[in-house]
């Protein structure tokens, strides 16, 4: 698993450095309120995803390892996507001019961003079907390049439709959706001749059930409970305030390709490979040490360094997008904890108490919207997203253990926080963000190492710790035979 991490790690790298590249285009082709209003348009992107894919991927992994022909379940998959697809597709076209006027209320061009938004996320349905398929198989480079050569070919048709030409909102969309269509096709003719439709039924029903019962049903709770404070504050503030809110929030949804993609891309199928093990839970227990650690680390990093990042990344109307920051990225950091706390939830296929907990957590992110946001704007909502996402971490951690009891209490997890309340405490106490960029820098740096000084000294860090992870870092960048992708 740790070298498997390593290559999601050093690939998602890659990938992240091209998403950053594609922000500052963003932002400077489009105006304040163009940038919240496609924020809005790619929160109904993600919607739309849920549907198109019915969970299938997500099924997939699930029971990847209970069927002996992975082929054939690859290929069931397929089967069933480009028919639902088609389907889905189909109806759009028929039903493009009222969905838009229902998502994009009286905008002009709605109905062609409706058509983009709907079959890019049909094609990325089909796309994730080959992620899942190799990070299953402990395939990460295989899987990882899939999301590089995704975001370059959108770099170059942005730079075509966006740049070149100025296209605005559309542009990107069809830059997109030009992306997905392309690297669709260079999977299929890669994989041509191990592709066979095929209608399984047993495989199908088992995949289908928990991919719209138990994947997609919480996935669209998930979905609300992400993106709907956009929706306030459009409501409230307009789309300014959701074009500020949306670089930091995306700033903090750094840790997700930085650090939580890559572990629980590798987390995901060694989970559910060792939890029958006898020495499984202490496995799992292990990791969840590090990821702790790690996570932590990382929140402070993005965290003190979020106002240099904006100033690069935006123009000067988002200099205040650094302050919600820290709120999103601890956020992420409680739902990356989820994916241990609710291992026994996934086991035991507990639909009813999937749902309830996220719709629950959504639940309580919408009340406090309604009531932070009218005063607070964009502060609030992450405020909401904060507290909602700390509350469906508690529920799975109590949920998961009733039938899958690990020692990785909550309490844990949230005392390996204290370094970084303190060492960001000290940031905001000297308001280094008002520094120049390179001050703030070097200042930064400092803190990273009392933020160090702070672990050791005070044991939030074990000494032990130092050996494990530089045996830890040996495995992880060690050239012996690291390429388990090849066929």
């Amino acid at each position: 698993m740790i070298r498997t991490g390593g290559i999601y790690l050093g690939l998602s790298l890659i990938s992240n450095f091209i998403n950053l590249i594609l922000t500052p285009i963003y932002t400077n082709s489009l105006t304040l309120e163009e940038y919240g209003s496609y924020s809005i348009i790619s929160s109904y992107q993600s919607l739309f995803s849920i549907f198109a894919t019915l969970g299938i991927y997500s099924g997939m992994k699930r029971f990847f390892n209970e069927y002996e022909d992975k082929n054939r379940l690859k290929n069931i998959a397929l089967t069933f996507s480009i028919v639902w697809g088609i389907i889905v597709v189909a109806l759009n076209m028929i039903f493009a001019r009222q969905l838009a006027g229902l998502v994009f209320e009286s905008g002009a061009r709605g109905g062609v961003y409706i058509r983009y938004v709907v079959t890019s996320s049909v094609l990325s349905c089909i796309i994730s079907i080959y992620t899942a398929y190799y990070s299953m198989q402990y395939k990460a480079l295989k899987a990882s390049l899939i999301e590089i050569v995704k975001l370059a070919l959108t770099l170059a048709f942005t730079l075509i439709f966006v740049v070149s030409y100025d296209g605005g909102i559309t542009g990107i969309l069809r830059s997109q959706c030009l992306s997905f269509a392309i690297l669709l096709l260079a999977l299929i003719w890669a994989d041509h001749k191990n592709i066979t439709p095929v209608w399984g039924k047993s495989e199908l029903k088992d995949m289908l059930s928990y991919g719209v019962g138990m994947a997609g049903a919480s996935d669209v709770l998930e979905w609300v409970l992400t993106l709907i404070d956009r929706y306030f504050l459009k409501v409230v503030a307009g789309y300014a305030a959701v074009a500020v809110y949306s670089i930091g929030y995306k700033v903090g949804m750094l840790i997700l390709p930085l650090f939580i993609a890559p572990f629980t891309n590798a987390l995901t199928p060694f989970k559910y490979g060792v939890y029958k093990e006898e020495n499984g839970k202490r496995k799992l227990e292990e990791i969840f040490d590090h990821y702790n650690i790690i996570g932590w680390f990382m929140v402070l990093g993005i965290s003190v360094y979020a106002n240099t990042a904006i100033k690069i990344l935006a123009t000067e109307e988002y200099s205040q997008a650094f302050r919600i920051v820290p709120l999103i990225v601890i956020a992420y950091l409680l739902d990356g904890s989820c994916e241990f706390y609710s291992l026994g939830i996934h086991i035991e296929k507990k639909m009813a108490l999937n749902l309830i907990i996220p719709g629950a957590a959504t639940a309580i992110n919408i009340a406090l919207n309604m009531a932070l946001i009218p005063g607070m704007g964009a502060y609030g909502a992450a405020i909401a997203t904060i507290v909602s996402y700390f509350a469906m971490t508690v529920m799975y951690y109590f949920g998961g253990r009733a039938y899958y009891k690990m020692n990785i209490g909550l309490f844990s997890f949230l005392k390996a926080g204290i370094p970084f309340m303190m060492t960001y405490s000290l940031y905001l106490y000297f308001g280094l963000y008002e520094l120049g960029v390179l001050a703030e820098l070097f200042f930064n740096t400092a803190l990273v190492a009392v933020y160090f000084i702070i672990c050791f000294l005070f044991g939030f860090i074990p000494k032990s710790y130092v050996g494990t992870s530089i045996s830890f870092a040996r495995e992880l960048f060690s050239k012996r035979e690291v390429i388990e992708d090849e066929d």
